[in-house]
């Protein structure tokens, strides 16, 4: 099915391209229909994206469904390329236990827990008045979180059982140098840097009916999950692409190198390429590398052409397959800024460069009191996270004029 909509979408493209290529062939401007016929397909073309869009997250969600059916908990790192874990804490070993689980979905239910339930609880928790997540759950929030968050699929990501830790990197490589026969040596140090990556917290409170809850056939841990990650996802993803660091992690745009776009709110073909060219040659290489900007933004820019006439912008030829921009992938965020004044509405980068630290453990707390008179409980969910680009050249950043 979205294998035929991405043709259509192909060909729409094509058919709006021919339009432009018509009037340029004529010396002349689109006529008043044909510029309606132009609009008339942009419409089709966008909402051809939104269908696929919803296809493949209906696929990806089919596909969750059928490993939680088998219980597959996979760590994290083996299913995210750039990711990878520091050493955490016994208690992890001790939230996969089954009495943990089943204390866990008690708790969760406001149930009586037993003996056992509540010692394998006490042991797992990490901070008063609340239990830790089971890893399994954790996981399937994680990859959640992973699969609908753009920079969380192209940065490094790190997993710590500890608030704060930091992460040494090389800023500046000692050079060699020629050395007549019997000479002194040229000293020449590697000079490290060091960052510290913190722990800020993001949290939500949802509001569940006591009958919803009470209700076994009611999947209350499929339901938390997906309302947690809906709103968690687009609080972490705003931080990480703008984030200004103030209660917040410190997004890749504050830190990434700018070049300057002549046009308060325009883009031209020859200041793409120039920002292209502006990121060194190793960086624009690797698998990681990729465009990201407002929807808006990449409306513009579909249009733009090269010195050789050739469109700078190309269609996902395949399903799944993200459109492109000079050869690498472009994808599209709701937080990216606009093409407006002095903003910075144009990234280019290898965002293997962006490290995103999680503090392990997901924190659920279920709130008794609060809502009893509406017939309600709370369930109050937090997730620590920071960010940071550990190397600003290898990111490019185009900021208005």
């Amino acid at each position: 099915m979205s294998d035929k909509l991405q043709d259509q979408r192909i060909k729409l493209v094509a058919d709006q391209r021919q339009l432009i290529k018509k009037a340029d062939d004529e010396s002349r401007g689109m006529t008043v229909d044909e510029m309606a016929t132009f609009d008339k397909i942009d419409a089709d073309i966008v909402s051809l994206k939104a269908t696929i869009d919803r296809s493949q997250s209906v696929a990806a969600a089919e596909r969750r469904a059928t490993e939680q059916r088998i219980e597959m908990a996979e760590p994290v790192e083996t299913r995210t390329p750039a990711t990878m874990s520091l050493p955490v804490a016994e208690s992890n070993e001790q939230r996969t236990s089954s009495e943990y689980r089943s204390g866990f979905e008690t708790y969760m239910r406001g149930g009586q827990l037993n003996d056992v339930e509540t010692r394998a609880l006490s042991e797992g928790t990490n901070t008063a008045g609340g239990f830790l997540v089971p890893d399994q759950w954790y996981t399937r929030i994680i990859e959640k979180l992973n699969e609908e968050n753009i920079m969380r699929r192209l940065s490094t990501v790190i997993t710590t059982e500890h608030g704060t830790f930091n992460i040494p990197v090389v800023n500046t490589v000692g050079a060699a140098n020629w050395t007549a026969e019997g000479a002194a040596l040229t000293e020449s140090d590697t000079v490290f840097a060091n960052y510290t990556m913190s722990a800020y917290k993001a949290a939500r409170i949802m509001k569940v009916s006591r009958e919803l809850i009470a209700d076994n056939t009611f999947d209350l841990e499929s339901y938390i999950t997906s309302e947690f990650t809906t709103s968690i996802n687009t609080l972490c993803e705003a931080a990480y692409i703008d984030g200004d660091a103030s209660s917040k992690p410190k997004g890749v745009i504050y830190d990434a190198t700018v070049t300057a776009f002549a046009g308060a709110a325009a883009i031209t073909a020859d200041e793409l390429i120039g920002l292209y060219h502006e990121l060194k040659p190793q960086y624009r290489v690797r698998p990681s590398t990729a465009w990201i900007m407002a929807d808006a933004t990449i409306k513009a820019v579909r249009l733009l052409k090269d010195t050789t006439n050739q469109y700078v912008w190309q269609p996902g030829l395949r399903d799944g397959d993200p459109d492109r921009l000079l050869g690498k992938p472009v994808y599209a965020s709701s937080h990216m800024p606009a093409m407006t004044t002095a903003k910075k509405s144009v990234l280019f980068g290898d965002y293997s460069y962006f490290f995103i630290g999680d503090r392990s453990g997901i924190e659920m707390q279920r709130l008794y009191e609060l809502y009893a008179a509406s017939g309600q409980d709370a369930f109050i969910g937090t997730f620590r996270t920071d960010s940071v680009l550990t190397n600003t050249e290898a990111v490019q950043v185009g900021q208005q004029a």
